[in-house]
């Protein structure tokens, strides 16, 4: 989560960008300390989601204020909710006849039904689901009511973070099942709802309750009151004696807590490498020349290989440059975790995926030129192109092969080769995974290396984009575009004046520097992580120290 200084009633107040995982309210903004410059967590939510379901109770004016403004801002976002509503609950007639002409305007993009409960003790969960044009999705479940303007949020504790798959898929269901059992807005009576309030009771119970809430106000001495004290930077808490500590729960440093947040920007990538189109070349039997294809004797071991192309050289080399590209593409949009581990940003996967369809269509319009709509025809015009080459190899080598049975096979294995080639996508496919920091080690595992691998990537990437001059060569996207997308660690490299070259290179020796010292993983990232936050001098006197010892 991170903030900014905004102007409120004339005052300059820190506000806070919700980022998850959090906690709504945070306790910066309970003391005072920030606000949200949304309102309410859900409305950040909803300003890049595509989709929005769920269940939230007492919906009156504010939260249906809330549902318009999110709706006019981002015309893309689609919204099922159900409301329920339990005897004096705040929501009101009025407020379910402007949902109802608000879901009559909206039409598809927003429905709501409505779930009554029988007793004033009656409180369903406010659970709801998001999901963002990134492809990601997030849960936020809580007790605060309309859509985060709950009267009182002190002692509401609503959680948002990134779910997995296998959870919301628990969530949909259970949200379907409710949705079946609910009313619609437009059945007769659904939205005539009483307008009850809850008794005063009695003189004698107020008193007693009063007397309980001194008696809990004066039980602890002076001496024994803790104050916590938050940091309106990083939002720590301290308190004398922490309850956390003292269960064995060790806190998070904000450097780890950063770390893990970034592996949360982004997914693993990864090839799939049983849908890539096999070479357009063919492989050739060597038993058809009388040969074996490996022969060991002892510790020596003889293979033998052969191919036949009816492609040009030249022709050959463009479609395999584009059928192959998509390793060089990888690694310019992701970044390396381990070998053959990759981690891309959500912000570089449009950019990188537009990339693909490009090389592909590139691919595939070279080999429509080259086919003529026609591989067949193709194929069967190289017969006697083929039928030279077999038999001027089978002249070399002293054998009769260009038979017309295995002139047959080679051109059906072509046939079936390149046919599937212009009929199926040139290049494969590729999967995104969730990837997350685990702050746990033992003898055989640490998480430093890895994340030292990811961190020393991310700040090599603008630098050597910056003095790399082949660095863009191939690509068609626009480098502004991906040197943004790549930065989610808020580099401070983008906020020096057109990145000057001297100090991308000045910066990219300080960081060779640091991964050749003896320096163990994690202080190597910590250093990684000050030149990312334009601390170079910093990093480079510590460097310097651990080099003289």
């Amino acid at each position: 989560m991170t903030s900014r200084t905004e102007p409120l009633n004339g005052q300059h107040v820190l506000s806070l960008q919700p980022e998850p995982p959090f906690l709504w309210p945070d306790p910066r903004v309970l003391e005072g300390l920030h606000t949200y410059p949304g309102g309410t967590a859900v409305e950040q939510l909803c300003t890049s989601a595509e989709a929005m379901f769920g269940v939230v109770t007492a919906l009156t004016g504010s939260g249906i204020d809330l549902l318009e403004s999110v709706f006019e801002s981002n015309p893309s976002l689609r919204c099922r909710l159900v409301v329920s509503v339990y005897p004096t609950c705040r929501t009101a007639e009025h407020d379910l006849d402007r949902l109802r002409d608000l879901v009559r305007l909206l039409g598809s993009r927003l429905d709501a039904r409505v779930r009554p409960y029988r007793n004033v003790t009656d409180r369903p969960t406010n659970a709801l689901c998001f999901k963002d044009t990134s492809g990601g999705t997030y849960l936020a479940i809580g007790p605060t009511e309309n859509l985060g303007h709950d009267d009182v949020p002190d002692g509401k504790v609503d959680f948002v973070f990134r779910a997995e798959a296998a959870l919301v898929e628990r969530f949909r269901r259970y949200f379907d099942w409710l949705w079946a059992g609910s009313t619609q807005l437009e059945s007769a009576g659904a939205i005539q709802i009483p307008a009850l309030v809850l008794p005063e009771g009695t003189a004698e119970g107020q008193e007693a309750w009063d007397r309980y809430l001194a008696a809990c106000s004066t039980t602890t001495t002076i001496e024994d009151q803790q104050h916590a004290t938050v940091d309106p930077h990083t939002g720590e808490v301290t308190v004398e004696e922490s309850a956390s500590e003292e269960i064995g729960i060790e806190k998070l440093d904000p450097f780890t807590d950063e770390v893990a947040r970034i592996y949360s920007r982004g997914s693993l990538v990864s090839i799939d490498k049983y849908g890539r189109t096999p070479p357009l070349d063919a492989p050739l039997n060597p038993a058809w020349f009388g040969d074996e294809a490996e022969i060991q004797r002892g510790a020596i071991t003889r293979k033998v290989t052969m191919r036949i192309s009816i492609i040009s050289e030249a022709r050959l080399k463009e479609i395999e440059k584009r059928r192959k590209g998509i390793r060089t593409l990888l690694n310019r949009f992701s970044l390396g975790l381990a070998d053959n581990m990759r981690w891309i940003p959500s912000a570089a996967q449009p950019l990188f995926e537009a990339e693909l369809h490009r090389l592909n269509e590139e691919g595939r319009g070279l080999l429509e030129e080259l086919f003529n709509g026609d591989v067949a025809a193709f194929v069967s015009g190289k017969r006697d192109s083929v039928t030279r080459d077999l038999k001027a190899m089978s002249e070399e080598l002293g054998r009769d092969v260009a038979r017309e049975d295995v002139i047959d096979q080679v051109l059906s294995s072509f046939n079936r080769r390149l046919t599937n080639a212009v009929t199926g996508s040139l290049l494969p496919s590729v999967t995104y995974s969730a990837v997350v920091f685990r702050l746990c080690s033992s003898a055989c595992s640490s998480p430093w290396e890895q994340a030292y691998s990811f961190l020393r990537d991310l700040a090599r990437f603008p630098r050597k984009a910056m003095t790399d001059p082949f660095f863009m060569r191939g690509l068609k996207v626009d480098e502004e575009a991906l040197l943004r997308a790549m930065d989610v660690a808020d580099d401070a490299l983008h906020s020096a004046k057109g990145m000057p070259k001297s100090r991308c290179t000045d910066e990219l020796e300080l960081l060779d520097r640091i991964h050749e010292s003896r320096l163990d993983p994690e202080r190597r990232c910590r250093l990684v992580f000050q030149v990312l936050r334009g601390q170079v001098e910093d990093a480079r006197a510590i460097v310097e120290a651990a080099g003289s010892e």
